[in-house]
């Protein structure tokens, strides 16, 4: 019953656009740290890995695909997710009819979701330069830039996310 309750209200939301921001920048938090944590990992591992399948050609090949591969594929990959989040979200926000009053409301609690971008790209900045990391953010540009500069990403993403959300024409 409870979560009958909870699809209603979840149906009726108008004002969307701070949680999706919001969801936005935890998604590519999420996705930037664990990417970047598992190819540190491979950096540590891959010797050992190499010196167990020395006599096999196929693993050895196989292994030299992931060195090769890796960095440049999860990059791509977090630059696509990072678009097609941000064009989902504008083709969900443009579907949405909402008042123009909500759109006091929606400024009023983006700043909220400013401030806890500034949280997130600190914590991702000072979790990328940490001694454990050896550098790794270099194998990740786009990561890196998108990242490190989440503030002005937020800004561009919640900016036209309210445009797209409250400036259609009312019909």
């Amino acid at each position: 019953m409870a979560f009958s309750i909870f699809n209603k209200q979840r149906k009726s939301k108008k004002s969307n656009a701070i949680l999706d921001s919001l969801m936005t920048v935890v998604v590519l938090l999420v996705i930037a740290v664990s990417t970047v944590m598992v190819w540190n990992v491979w950096k540590d591992l891959s010797p050992s890995l190499y010196e167990e399948v020395s006599g096999n050609a196929e693993a050895t090949a196989s292994l030299d695909v992931v060195e090769n591969k890796y960095t440049s594929v999860m990059d791509g990959a977090f630059l696509f997710i990072f678009i097609g989040l941000w064009l989902t979200t504008l083709v969900a926000s443009w579907m949405i009819d909402t008042h123009p009053i909500f759109f006091v409301v929606s400024l009023i609690l983006f700043v909220f979701v400013l401030g806890l971008s500034v949280y997130i790209g600190n914590f991702y900045e000072e979790f990328i330069t940490s001694e454990d990391m050896n550098e790794t953010y270099q194998y990740f540009p786009a990561t890196h830039y998108i990242m490190t500069n989440l503030l002005i990403v937020t800004i561009i993403i919640g900016a036209s996310i309210m445009i797209v959300l409250y400036g259609k024409s009312r019909q």
